[in-house]
């Protein structure tokens, strides 16, 4: 079992002492006085639908693999904090991968934690293994020099400041300790977004369904907003995707959270990757398969990918890998 409290700087206290339903989810006991900012609906009542609609442990596996063949631990039985752990699609690779680590569980979601914890119920001695922990990844309640590897699989474009977040998980891992975050990136975004403004346009003379048209807006809405607002503005902690970030964000933060290495690469391929972000957004926003854009619109997308040579793709981030070392 894990000793929790002597991973944290203040007590904790379950969750279930207040709300039955999260019997067994513990708290950093100052949260109970906190009221949850900068989380939407999705996360909390509707958590069993984005539980059953974004589940893909499979595919943060093979992501959690690739980053650990590139910068492999340095121990075999690691102490793990994950944030932002959902329902567990970060959680349940780093169990499976490591036999014996124990795992940190965290998220502002009683909701999805209760799914976590009960999933783990039913995998035996892995419940043993894990600990879940309602909290706000931005509140550093961490003890210091912890934890070997923290996880954070698509949580820090959520909050309101990240760099609080990296700055807390820099507290809470040992020296030499490794930070591994999966997040959007604005410039190969900032051209896909272009390119669906130009399937838009082309729309008023080309065939093209109404529900993907109604998408591609929504999708180009949705970019423009959040390479634009700033937590300051009105509404900022109302959206759910609220950053979009850059090479420079993450060097500035890692500079500043006292990070001593700092490496982004990307997530997509380097043939067409700009045509496969396109059909994982298709699947993910309309669980629709890619034949529903049609040829002409297809074409427009091959061009783009076409457009820049393999180095430059590598540059052009879509989705990236986020490697920090303290």
């Amino acid at each position: 079992m894990i000793d929790t409290a002597a991973l944290f700087s203040v007590p904790l206290v379950d969750l279930g002492e207040r709300d039955a339903r999260f019997r067994g989810i513990l708290t950093p006991a100052p949260e109970l006085a906190q009221r949850p900012t900068g989380i939407t609906a999705q996360f909390l009542e509707n958590a069993e639908a984005y539980h059953q609609r974004f589940s893909n442990t499979a595919y943060f596996r093979l992501l959690i693999e690739q980053a650990l063949a590139a910068t492999p631990l340095a121990t075999s039985a690691p102490l793990i904090l994950d944030l932002g752990s959902g329902s567990g699609n970060s959680v349940w690779p780093c169990l499976d991968l490591f036999a014996d680590a124990q795992v940190v569980a965290t998220d502002l979601s009683p909701n999805l934690l209760a799914i976590l914890r009960d999933h783990a119920a039913s995998r035996g001695a892995d419940a043993a293994r894990l600990t879940t922990v309602c909290m706000d990844a931005t509140r550093d309640y961490y003890a210091a020099d912890r934890f070997d590897f923290a996880v954070g699989a698509a949580i820090l474009h959520h909050l309101i400041d990240p760099v609080a977040a990296l700055a807390a998980v820099h507290r809470a891992l040992k020296p030499g300790g490794i930070a591994l975050f999966f997040e959007p990136f604005e410039n190969g975004n900032a051209l896909l977004m272009l390119a669906y403004e130009d399937l838009i346009a082309e729309a008023a003379t080309q065939p093209l369904r109404e529900d993907v048209l109604a998408f591609l807006k929504r999708m180009v809405h949705d970019f423009r907003v959040r390479s634009a607002i700033r937590p300051e503005q009105p509404g900022f902690a109302e959206l759910d995707d609220k950053w979009i970030f850059t090479k420079r964000w993450f060097e500035r933060a890692a500079e500043a959270c006292g990070y001593r290495e700092l490496r982004i690469e990307p997530l997509h391929d380097l043939d067409r990757p700009f045509a496969n972000q396109t059909r994982a957004n298709l699947n993910m926003g309309l669980g629709l398969p890619p034949e529903v854009l049609p040829d002409w619109a297809w074409a427009r997308i091959d061009r783009l990918d076409q457009a820049f040579s393999p180095d430059l793709r590598a540059d052009l981030l879509i989705e990236g890998r986020v490697v920090l070392r303290k």
